[in-house]
């Protein structure tokens, strides 16, 4: 069975809200397995439609799938891979993940990271969800949407909402940014307790790239993603 932490201790940032509370990456990412929204005019209520919508959806299927979910990792990341990847502009963030280095990396290198770095995501978003599920209940009104603050035609809006912590009062603050191009709604950015995931990233993997190299990152990436692989 997948742990987070043991699992995805290397080669991420030390200490804020993705590494010390997985389990809020887990269920914020149950709200981008959306249905793409096609349009030829942004309707930023539409962006706010689709994620508390897919956010019901994606627990309720949760719930009814139980132990056959939490005892089969490869099922588990072969839904996320046909849910979340679509939905998800995974080269936009690898562009502001890399950040300069994406300016000096050639077409092959960018190209491999993409695929290495989403194969990533979707690992962890798994172990992850493993992880809480095992240990707790996930309740229906776990998720909390608030109102939108979006102007008409806007191209970038910024979703938010509250979760709920196992055996706590307190809801953590958990924000969705999302971009309209080519006629969809896609998520390029989430946000835990105010710590965005691009930007911690972006910090772990520069200094990683200064380490080793562009190559010798994708090629760590693709050595943890296989080592999960066969688990």
């Amino acid at each position: 069975m997948l742990r987070v932490n043991r699992e995805y201790q290397r080669g991420r940032p030390a200490s804020h809200s993705w590494t010390a509370r997985p389990w809020i990456f887990a269920l914020a990412l149950t709200a981008v397995c959306v249905p793409a929204y096609a349009g030829s005019a942004p309707d930023p209520q539409a962006a706010q439609r689709l994620i508390t919508s897919s956010a019901d959806r994606m627990l309720a299927a949760l719930h009814g799938g139980g132990d056959d979910l939490r005892n089969n990792p490869a099922r588990l990341r072969a839904l996320a891979e046909r849910n979340l990847v679509p939905h998800v502009d995974f080269e936009q963030v690898s562009r502001l993940v890399l950040g300069r280095n994406w300016r000096t990396a050639t077409p092959e290198q960018r190209r491999r990271f993409i695929q290495e770095f989403k194969r990533f995501v979707v690992r962890f978003y798994t172990a992850a969800l493993i992880q809480y599920t095992e240990g707790s209940d996930i309740p229906q009104d776990v998720m909390r949407f608030l109102p939108l603050r979006a102007g008409p035609g806007d191209t970038r809006v910024t979703v938010s909402s509250r979760v709920k912590q196992p055996g706590s009062s307190q809801a953590i603050p958990v924000d969705y940014r999302l971009s309209f191009s080519g006629g969809q709604w896609k998520v390029y950015d989430v946000s835990v307790d105010g710590v965005s995931l691009v930007a911690s990233y972006r910090s772990s993997f520069a200094n990683q790239v200064r380490a080793r190299g562009l190559d010798g990152l994708i090629t760590q990436l693709a050595q943890r993603n296989a080592e999960l692989d066969r688990r």
